[in-house]
């Protein structure tokens, strides 16, 4: 992990947990509210990395799939009509077969502005991608284990929200992102993605 992804993992940690447990508040004047949640979604895209065999549980793993999972905090400012959301998580997808396994996994830095009605909100953000690796597993006699790691990247993301509880939002998004191998596999790889999810506000 590089210099910058350290720091960037710092700051975000900082932001969305010190705050909380030291109970630090913004200005009076300001009407917000901090909101802890926590996400799951399915998604769908990116260059295929590998390709299933006959026997696998799968066809392929791909560079934009397949589960998303997150937490982190939602900042509602109603005064100006927006939510900004911070979160960390991983993305992974993942292939197996009676003799290997195959995943790509990532850990995710993603920060987000929301805007629009209440039960209907458009937003957009950066998402940070750190260690994307991907991983295989043989199980022929002796277990043989190798992965390639992958280039920290930046990317893209645009999100419609719909929320029909109070607690409950259901999303639509898209991804753009690429990863740079470092001449393993391909140059690039396109990891751009769409997905559905859905979040819970505590």
């Amino acid at each position: 992990m590089n210099q910058f992804t350290s720091f960037l993992c710092t700051l975000v940690l900082f932001l969305l947990v010190v705050p909380q447990t030291m109970g630090f508040e913004l200005p009076a004047s300001w009407n917000y509210q901090a909101v802890p949640l926590f996400s799951i979604g399915l998604t769908r895209g990116g260059e295929d990395i590998l390709d299933g065999n006959d026997d696998s549980l799968g066809s392929q793993v791909s560079a934009g799939g397949l589960l998303s999972i997150s937490s982190g905090i939602q900042f509602e400012l109603p005064d100006m009509n927006l939510a900004v959301r911070g979160t960390v998580g991983i993305h992974a997808d993942s292939l197996l077969s009676r003799i290997s396994s195959y995943s790509f996994d990532r850990k995710n830095v993603e920060l987000m502005v929301y805007s629009g009605w209440p039960r209907h909100r458009f937003g957009g953000g950066v998402t940070y991608h750190i260690n994307p690796t991907l991983k295989s597993r043989l199980y022929v006699n002796a277990t043989s284990f190798q992965e390639a790691q992958f280039e920290d990247s930046l990317g893209f993301v645009a999100e419609y929200l719909f929320q029909p509880w109070h607690n409950v939002n259901f999303s639509l998004r898209q991804v753009f992102i690429d990863y740079k191998t470092g001449g393993q596999i391909r140059p690039i790889i396109d990891g751009s993605h769409s997905g559905v999810g859905i979040t819970y506000l505590f």
